[in-house]
């Protein structure tokens, strides 16, 4: 009972900014955020310094992580329905379905830590279990939320997963035609 009350006070101390409504600016930066990383990771693999891109790939990623997990909570400040394209954009661009990862997180939180909870399901493993369950991650949260979603999200899904196909796709074609053509070299 004093744990209950002690964190109650704590709580009613804290000063909470999130989700309040953003400033016309911080909308803009919110949907910006990774543009810059994305950029200068485009650029630095065009002149062949893979590593830099690397690591600026990276933190792309991890602001589409922020941008898609405010998305999911639709908190980046634009409507339900820009909200619901930029997830699309986001998907193509990080190569994951947004919206099936959107279920799976919007689940976690209704079931957190339980038998119906896929995301947090690494939580209930050994940490050697959870680094190799990583790359089958993705895979299943795309299965859980196909299984498991309502009809809009199981479109979204799959209009996701075809999306990131054509780009796979569309990258195999321009690797295969960069063969027979030469480009000019940086140095």
């Amino acid at each position: 009972m004093i744990n209950s009350i002690y964190t109650k006070e704590k709580l009613e101390k804290v000063k909470w900014k999130d989700l309040l409504q953003l400033k016309q600016s911080e909308k803009i930066a919110e949907i910006f955020i990774g543009l810059p990383w994305l950029s200068v990771s485009l650029v630095l693999a065009f002149i062949h310094w893979y590593i830099p891109a690397a690591l600026c790939s990276f933190m792309f990623f991890l602001c589409g992580l922020r941008q898609c997990h405010n998305g999911f909570h639709y908190a980046l400040g634009i409507s339900k329905q820009r909200t619901e394209a930029f997830l699309f954009l986001l998907s193509t661009l990080m190569l994951c379905s947004m919206h099936a990862v959107k279920y799976n997180h919007l689940q976690h939180h209704k079931h957190c830590l339980d038998e119906k909870d896929v995301e947090g399901s690494s939580a209930r493993m050994k940490w050697w279990q959870a680094i190799l369950m990583g790359p089958l991650f993705p895979i299943k949260l795309n299965v859980n939320a196909l299984k498991n979603a309502n009809s809009s999200i199981r479109k979204w899904v799959i209009a996701e997963n075809f999306a990131i196909g054509l780009v796979l796709f569309l990258d195999l074609l321009l690797e295969i035609a960069s063969s027979f053509f030469t480009l000019p070299q940086c140095s």
